[in-house]
């Protein structure tokens, strides 16, 4: 039998690439006209290097959810670098390279955004394979690391106010308890993504983690949002005697809004 080592796995999310403040490669950068997005493209891809630059290497990558932004139909596509989704998912598969890791495992995102009818997600992963990686998306997989169960999916609600933001995600943990009534497997991880702020739980035997998304503010519905967002990437540390750590990297003063003298 292997012998047990201690691992590290990146948790990315809500990339949203083909978004004007989705995770943009350099080659890709385009602020439409406007130099302050531009500048914003460029922050947000530099945040991200250098956050994997400090975390590397990774034993496994986790992508949950939410790698293309797709074709924008609520801003007729307005918002969008380009609305061509293959293009998108080259641009995914550039960010996810960029981590280095040569194992990736993905779960679907929201089909507004990965694709109604088709799927758009499973084009990164084809890119990647074509590069050499070892990678694959589906529905229903658990995942096992060193004897920690873990449970990812993409979707967990939100909530419009502060102390209801972890609800959702420890109802996910009661549903899996209630399920292994039924001949499931507990978990000991659950991650889950989608809203775009991040959040940690640890209940005394499971861990609770909402990521932050890798989409910076600037699109048009941030005009109605009131509640905090995220941007950042998710990094687990899982040793080879099954304790977990828990890291959080997010870009801070995204948010200042400017203010006008009068």
């Amino acid at each position: 039998m292997k012998a047990k080592r201690d691992k590290r796995i990146l948790v990315i999310s809500d990339l949203h690439c083909g978004h004007v403040v989705g995770l943009t490669p350099p080659r890709w950068r385009n602020g439409l006209g406007d130099t302050a997005r531009e500048e914003l493209q460029t922050r947000l891809w530099g945040f991200y290097v250098s956050s994997l630059r400090k975390w590397k290497p990774f034993d496994i990558v986790f992508v949950n959810g939410d790698m293309v932004d797709g074709k924008g139909e609520r801003s007729g596509g307005t918002e969008l670098i380009t609305t061509d989704r293959l293009k998108q998912a080259e641009m995914a598969s550039e960010c996810i390279l960029a981590t280095g890791c040569r194992v990736v495992r993905a779960k679907p995102g929201t089909p507004y955004h990965v694709g109604m009818s088709e799927d758009f997600e499973a084009a990164v992963i084809d890119k990647l394979k074509a590069e050499g990686v070892d990678a694959n998306i589906d529905d229903a997989s658990l995942y096992e690391i060193n004897d920690r169960i873990i449970n990812m999916k993409h979707f967990v609600s939100g909530s419009s106010i502060p102390h209801g933001r972890d609800t959702a995600i420890l109802r996910d943990g009661t549903w899996n308890l209630q399920w292994m009534l039924e001949g499931e497997t507990q978990a000991d991880l659950f991650i889950r993504s989608h809203v775009h702020y991040s959040r940690y739980i640890f209940d005394g035997n499971r861990h609770f983690i909402i990521t932050p998304a890798l989409q910076g503010l600037g699109s048009k519905g941030a005009r109605k949002w009131s509640g905090v967002v995220h941007f950042g990437i998710t990094v687990i540390d899982i040793s080879k005697t099954g304790a977990v750590k828990v890291h959080f990297e997010t870009l801070r003063g995204l948010a200042k809004s400017k203010i006008q003298t009068l």
